[in-house]
């Protein structure tokens, strides 16, 4: 029992370490970029931007849950959206890292995606 409770702490600290770096290279790479709708990134889930990361990577925001986020995010049209185990979906303003809104209704596990305004 001991042990799980560790291991489950190792993996909530990993998977919001995760989710820092992702957003940290979202936010640069989105910033007037392309969309990212769907995991790795489209429908083929090639995991490729067309966009050219600059030399230096810098921290824009934080953005904190009330648990860990086990599923990618998407961003589309400034908002990234992302689900998280505390039973919350969020949208994100890409530029600020503020709320937009959240919803009640998970935990979500899977990854987020958007098509024709529809958030799933």
């Amino acid at each position: 029992m001991e042990r799980d409770i560790v291991a489950k702490g190792r993996r909530y600290i990993m998977f919001r370490k995760i989710l820092a770096a992702f957003l940290m290279s979202a936010v640069i790479i989105s910033l007037g970029a392309a969309d990212w709708p769907v995991f790795r990134g489209n429908a083929l889930q090639d995991g490729v931007s067309t966009e050219k990361l600059p030399d230096k990577l810098v921290e824009r925001w934080q953005f904190k849950t009330g648990d860990s986020i086990e599923g990618a995010a998407a961003i589309v049209d400034g908002v990234v959206y992302i689900g998280s185990m505390d039973q919350h979906f969020y949208a994100i303003g890409l530029a600020s890292g503020k709320e937009k809104w959240k919803k009640k209704g998970g935990p979500y596990k899977g990854p987020a995606g958007v098509r024709k305004g529809r958030v799933y």
